[in-house]
């Protein structure tokens, strides 16, 4: 391989190494930080994934969530669900993150997601 060959493989693993290292960082979850999050920001975003390991939330009343995570973000997209927004997706950042917690008939959680609007 001559050195010419090698600049199309630098740059290639040059880009993939950059782009493995792009993942958001992780945050514990600190409840006075999620009530207090700058919604423009990340920073719900960036604790959800150790809110989910930390908080079986599947079986939660409606009550004990909004204790934890406060009031649901007013929405209408997702219907009879708590909502509560994560922060700018990805792509241009014209959409939100959310975490999204079905209720069942006992309003309590059955079921949640990461989605974007």
């Amino acid at each position: 391989m001559g050195p010419l060959t090698r600049i199309p493989f630098l740059a290639l693993a040059l880009a993939a190494l950059f782009l493995a290292g792009c993942g958001r960082p992780q945050a514990p979850f600190d409840q006075k930080r999620w009530l207090t999050a700058d919604l423009l920001t990340h920073e719900r975003a960036d604790m959800v994934e150790s809110l989910l390991t930390r908080h079986r939330l599947v079986g939660m009343s409606r009550q004990h969530i909004v204790q934890l995570l406060g009031r649901p973000t007013e929405t209408a997209l997702w219907g009879i669900a708590i909502s509560s927004v994560l922060g700018p997706g990805g792509g241009f950042g014209i959409d939100n993150e959310w975490l999204v917690l079905e209720l069942d008939g006992h309003q309590r959680v059955a079921s949640y997601r990461r989605t974007e609007d």
